[in-house]
């Protein structure tokens, strides 16, 4: 660094000195070859630069000699012998191994860069500003459910024969699968089951397959006043199925960014314009030829769509297993859940379904042991408590009909009757109300509530109901409360009187 310094104060000198120092030393570089020392202090500066680079080298060598003994070995041996280092590694097949994972490690991590900045442009297409979040929404809600689900939840699925077929691709089956059932019966959860099973391995109560099943997930949200609905709820479904697959199969990502950069479809605009049909052909989730891969849909929560929508996807799914070629059919599966009058019978009669209260009676008792741990309600071991227990765990099941609510109601109720020191014959009523429906059990909840509280506290709960329902951001207990305060902050008082509906609303 010093001689550089002393190279840049000469150079320096020689171009600000005078018109007669200036000619003289021209003079002496031209006739007597001297550059007032320039040159040598040039010739020491190249100097030291190379003996840097020499010490430099050196130090690398020793800590690679240090540290790598493969390398230094490799090393060794051609110093001794003369030998290409290529020619060495070749023959130490560790050294070759190493070397190949190495190589494979950095193309590894190329494609997985270019496989994001891939995604991230169909997202873009696709989806627009904000796709990756709606995107990632339903993952989202999927990995939740399977995460707060009880353990082992959904396992009874995959020991029913249509649920095989279906998993193990054989050819005959049909390639779509219906599960029904009614509200609170626990689609939602069995479908995040199924999801889980389906990317953790090639499933259990399946055949071992050399297939690689890649499964996707869309759940349609119910619309709400919180929650505005979708004006294309299908199409963003779709959309959001595609970018899952996209997301694990290289090969569907490269087919579906040529789509989305050709040039009818560059602007994405034209993705806006298709119906429901349209986009599902464009998207084509099966290939031609025949792959050695097998998507797996799920959509989850078809009663929650308008009938207008419903009837789109509908027609699409009802046509699937007619639309597959012979052989392209085990490239595709999928499974849709809802109530039973999601499906009607004209288009899907034919179609294997699986019905959830029919099969889910195991997992309502252990809902049941689960509840009642969890409440710490009837853990005694004295033959009263036993026998009390035994009741409900025999009773409630065959009562409610699969409705994971009707439990919980139930049990809530025979909570508070223990916690007031009821009697026995008091929960024996409470078992008898559990099979009522939805609404008998709200209108008693209604009812209990009339006779529990005050004309204040019905006043109060009114004010809270209007807060909850017709803001427009989620309110908090001390925003409640502070509500309760302050009731003249309430931008239009909506009169509500305290009845069987409006309680509900």
């Amino acid at each position: 660094m010093i001689s550089f310094v002393d190279v840049c104060a000469l150079s320096i000198n020689l171009r600000k000195m005078g018109t007669w120092k200036s000619f003289k030393g021209n003079f002496k570089k031209v006739i007597l070859n001297d550059d007032s020392g320039v040159q040598a202090e040039l010739d020491n500066f190249k100097k030291l630069v190379e003996t840097h680079s020499s010490i430099q080298g050196t130090v690398t060598l020793e800590e690679v000699l240090r540290s790598r003994t493969d390398i230094a070995r490799v090393l060794l041996v051609a110093s001794d012998t003369k030998e290409s280092i290529t020619d060495i590694a070749k023959r130490l097949d560790y050294v070759a191994d190493g070397i190949d994972i190495l190589t494979a490690a950095e193309g590894t991590r190329k494609s997985e860069q270019t496989a994001k900045e891939n995604q991230k442009k169909i997202i873009e297409k696709l989806l627009g500003t904000g796709g990756a979040e709606i995107a990632q929404r339903f993952t989202k809600a999927c990995n939740d459910c399977w995460v707060a689900s009880m353990k082992n939840s959904g396992e009874w699925m995959f020991n029913l024969p249509e649920y095989q077929a279906w998993a193990d691709r054989k050819p005959e089956a049909n390639p779509l699968l219906l599960v029904t059932g009614e509200p609170n019966t626990g689609k939602t959860f069995l479908s995040s089951a199924i999801v889980h099973q389906l990317q953790s391995s090639r499933g259990k109560g399946t055949q071992t397959s050399t297939r690689t099943p890649l499964a996707a997930y869309h759940f349609f949200a119910k619309k709400t006043e919180k929650n505005p609905e979708n004006p294309r709820p299908v199409g963003t479904a779709l959309k959001c199925l595609a970018l899952q697959i996209a997301d694990r199969d290289p090969k569907y990502q490269k087919k579906l960014l040529t789509l989305c950069e050709s040039q009818a479809w560059a602007d994405g605009s034209r993705f806006k314009d298709l119906s429901c049909k349209e986009l599902w052909d464009s998207l084509n989730f099966v290939e031609p030829k025949k792959r050695d891969v097998t998507y797996f849909i799920v959509l989850d929560g078809l009663d929650q769509l308008p009938s207008e929508c419903l009837e789109e996807l509908q027609d699409i799914l009802s046509r699937l297993e007619n639309s597959l070629p012979d052989s392209d059919r085990t490239q595709l599966r999928v499974l849709a859940t809802g109530t039973a009058t999601s499906f009607l019978r004209e288009h899907f009669g034919e179609v294997p379904t699986v019905n959830v209260p029919d099969c889910n009676m195991e997992e309502i008792g252990h809902y049941i042991d689960l509840q009642l741990k969890e409440k710490d309600l009837l853990q005694g071991r004295d033959p009263e408590t036993m026998k009390l227990k035994d009741s409900i765990r025999e009773k409630l099941p065959n009562l409610v009909e699969g409705d994971f609510f009707k439990v919980l109601t139930a049990i809530n109720k025979i909570n508070d009757l223990v916690a007031s020191d009821g009697s026995a014959a008091e929960v024996e009523s409470i078992l008898k109300e559990a099979g009522q429906s939805g609404e008998e059990i709200a209108q008693d909840v209604v009812n209990a509530a009339n006779q529990a509280l005050s004309a204040k506290e019905i006043e109060e709960v009114n004010e809270i109901l209007i807060w909850g329902i017709h803001g427009e951001l989620y309110f908090n207990v001390d925003c409640m409360q502070a509500a309760l305060v302050r009731p003249l902050l309430v931008p239009s008082r909506v009169p509500y009187l305290f009845g069987a509906w409006t309680f509900l609303v």
